[in-house]
């Protein structure tokens, strides 16, 4: 069951009559009867019942003789009801000097509105004996209702009954009962008729008190009367709370809570298919929905929903309310999912409740059927995003043009710097660093800022401040410096000129960089050293000198000749001598060939990836192979020497004792050498004799003749029965004359 705490609405009804205010009695009573006939002595009357409303006139007691006290009057009235009780029956029939009359019942407690004031009092005595009855004693008001009717009727020759109290509480109650009804004719000796009491209204609101014992208990009990403050409050017990003049229960669904509030008075709401429940901590009213229900909404919106709803209001088990997209429609699904669908010639874009229906080849769906990526708004100018078939475009607005052509994303003015000066262009003209792109009618141009100067043409203006010292425009002219080869160029802005200047080991001549160790320039000074070394010698060290001969150079560093595969002078003179370094490789050396360090593989090592590895490894066997040698997965190994091919290194297999290579050379093998395929230490192939067999006894191969057949010498198997004689006996010799061989036995033809 669904189960949420609720506010409560309504007013706490009290079933029986609930108090307005803590009402007391009235000042004076009503107005009194008139003298009553003398009643006969009689039995003591019975008092009224507590309850209902007010009593009525008690009835005269039957007269007898030396007549008791007349019976009291009706009780007080029942509580919440209209008016009080029923007045008790009047007095018995009074003796000799009657009886006194029946006292009135009091006045109920008032309703909502007052109850109906207190019952007729008791009917006055009987007929009078010497000195009659005493009249009947008036009803009391009714607490907070309408006044208390008049007292009884008098007794005869009695005194007049009093007439009752006004009523006290909430709504003033009337002065005192109607006065009791006269008797009859007096008795001999009869009283005067009562006088008639004048009733005061009673006051609304509580009653003002000095103890709590003049002040009325709970409705209902469940508590007790207090004064606080004089004035008459409740103390109620625990787990009970004041409402109004009642105790009323803290986990109660009809006042559900702990405090003497409005709220804390008000019954529960509830709904259909379901009931309400005051629990928790603090207490608060709460809806325990019916099973196969559960709760949606709070407070006064709260209802019991059926589980596995299919209403878009509340749909499935989470009271989820369906919200259909625009331009499109809403369903709960059996599974209690909200599905949701675009109209014909929408789609539908985003999930959930974040779906929105799309017009289908729109600017919002980004031009295509099924999109959800809405074509961009400009992102220049002033215009709008458009389709243009299915592709998503601009329209500009008027003196506006888009860009770029294919596929326009922004809106460029027409014939401004941003579209080059065009009316329809989309390339912006550049703009110059210290100036500003201008439009010069249909061409681009630039503005200069102050202290900077036009250079260029075309495309390539440009804003270069004055007295620049940039070699792409020296000075206060346009004028770009150019370096000369191995040198470079500054510029001196001042007065406008390019300072050329070369690399280490250059010189400027005629504003060419030219080679310190030239022969023909042989020098350092600048516009110095221009000339040729004279005729038989040559630059050394910018120094013309000695000619080294064939096979031999100079060093820029050091005089004399080196041989030019000298590894600790490698070089020219022209371009530096050097040590070269020793290779890392153990197996390498540092060699100098055409004046360049390099290195070179020791003498029975050749190179493999960059590594010098040795002639006779098995990895790399022979002067330039880089392959492995195959060798067997067992029985032997590979073996790299000048075995098989003396004075040349290379492959072969090495087979241990007992066995014998087979297999392929690319995949070889090593086999045990008592098989007829290897026979002996010399691996012999066995071939078997025609109608025979071989075998290998590890030395040699053992040849054997099939059944009916014997050997031969050069291990052939010849028939033991043949008519020709030949090869016959173990002496493999031919029978003489017409022998046959019989059984290897030669032998007579048959007859």
């Amino acid at each position: 069951m669904s189960r949420r705490p609720l506010f409560r609405v309504g007013v706490l009804v009290v079933a029986l009559s609930g108090w307005v205010g803590c009402g007391g009695d009235g000042d004076d009573g009503g107005k009194g009867g008139s003298t009553g006939t003398a009643g006969r002595g009689g039995t003591t009357g019975s008092g009224g019942s507590t309850g209902g409303r007010g009593g009525t006139t008690g009835t005269a007691g039957t007269s007898g003789t030396g007549g008791n006290v007349g019976g009291t009057g009706g009780g007080s009235a029942g509580t919440g009801g209209s008016g009080g009780g029923t007045a008790g029956t009047g007095g018995s029939t009074a003796g000799t000097g009657g009886g006194v009359a029946g006292t009135g019942g009091r006045g109920g407690t008032g309703g909502s509105v007052g109850g109906t004031g207190g019952s007729v009092g008791g009917t006055g005595g009987g007929s009078a004996g010497t000195g009659g009855g005493v009249a009947g004693t008036g009803g009391r008001g009714g607490t907070g209702g309408s006044a208390g009717t008049g007292g009884g009727t008098a007794g005869t020759g009695g005194v007049a009954g009093t007439g009752g109290r006004g009523g006290t509480g909430g709504t003033a109650g009337t002065g005192g009962g109607t006065a009791g009804t006269g008797g009859s004719t007096a008795g001999t000796g009869g009283g005067t008729a009562g006088t008639g009491g004048t009733g005061t209204g009673g006051t609304g609101g509580g009653v003002a008190c000095t103890t709590a014992a003049t002040c009325p208990a709970p409705v209902g009990g469940n508590g007790v009367a207090a004064c606080t403050n004089n004035t008459c409050t409740l103390n109620c017990n625990t787990g009970y709370h004041r409402c109004g003049m009642m105790c009323a229960q803290n986990n109660s669904v009809m006042s559900c809570g702990t405090t003497a509030t409005t709220a804390a008075c008000m019954p529960c709401p509830t709904t259909t298919n379901g009931t309400a429940t005051c629990d928790g901590n603090p207490l608060q009213c709460g809806i325990d929905c019916t099973t196969g229900y559960h709760l949606c909404g709070t407070g006064a919106t709260a209802t019991c929903v059926i589980n596995n709803s299919t209403s878009i209001t509340s749909c499935g088990n989470n009271c989820t309310v369906c919200t259909a997209p625009a331009n499109g429609s809403v369903t709960c699904s059996a599974a209690g999912n909200c599905v949701r669908a675009c109209n014909t010639g929408f789609h539908s874009c985003g999930t959930g409740a974040n779906m929105t229906c799309v017009a289908n080849n729109s600017v919002a769906s980004g031009c295509t059927a099924n999109g959800c990526t809405a074509c961009a708004a400009p992102t220049a100018g002033t215009g709008t995003a458009s389709c243009s078939g299915t592709t998503c475009s601009v329209t500009c607005a008027a003196t506006y043009h888009g860009c770029p052509a294919v596929a326009p994303t922004s809106c460029v003015q027409n014939s401004s710097v941003t579209s080059g000066c065009t009316a329809n262009g989309c390339t912006a003209c550049a703009d110059p660093p210290n100036g500003n792109a201008i439009c010069n009618g249909t061409t681009c141009g630039v503005d200069c800022n102050t202290g900077s100067h036009v250079c260029g043409s075309g495309a390539s203006l440009t804003c270069v401040t004055n007295n620049s010292n940039s070699v792409n425009s020296c000075g206060t002219s346009c004028l770009a410096c150019t370096a000369p080869d191995n040198g470079s160029v500054t510029c001196n802005g001042a007065t406008s000129t390019c300072v050329p200047d070369c690399d280490a080991g250059w010189h400027l001549c005629n504003g060419v960089c030219v080679s310190n160790n030239s022969s023909l320039t042989c020098g350092t000074m600048d516009g110095v050293d221009c000339t040729p070394c004279p005729t038989g010698t040559a630059c050394s060290n910018a120094t013309c000198g000695v000619v080294c001969g064939a096979g031999t150079h100079m060093c820029p560093a050091t005089s004399g000749c080196f041989p030019n595969d000298d590894i600790m002078q490698c070089g020219t003179l022209a371009g530096g001598c050097m040590t070269c370094q020793t290779p890392s490789d153990p197996n390498a050396v540092a060699t100098c060939t055409s004046n360049t360090c390099g290195t070179a593989c020791k003498a029975g090592f050749h190179r493999c990836a960059g590594v010098c590895v040795a002639n006779t490894s098995t990895s790399s066997c022979g002067a330039t192979s880089c392959t492995a040698c195959p060798a067997p997965t067992s029985n032997g190994m590979a073996a790299c020497d000048n075995v098989a091919n003396p004075g040349t290194l290379s492959c072969r297999v090495s087979c241990n004792t007992g066995y014998c290579q087979r297999g392929t050379a690319s995949v070889p093998t090593c086999v045990v050498n008592t098989t007829p395929e290897a026979c002996g230490a010399n691996c012999l192939t066995c071939t078997p004799p025609t109608n025979g067999t071989v075998t290998c006894n590890g030395t040699a191969c053992v040849p054997a003749c099939n059944t009916n057949f014997h050997l031969c010498p050069n291990n052939t198997c010849a028939a033991n029965t043949n008519t020709t004689g030949a090869n016959c006996t173990a002496a493999c010799t031919q029978c003489p004359g017409n022998q046959v061989c019989t059984d290897n036995v030669c032998s007579p033809p048959a007859g």
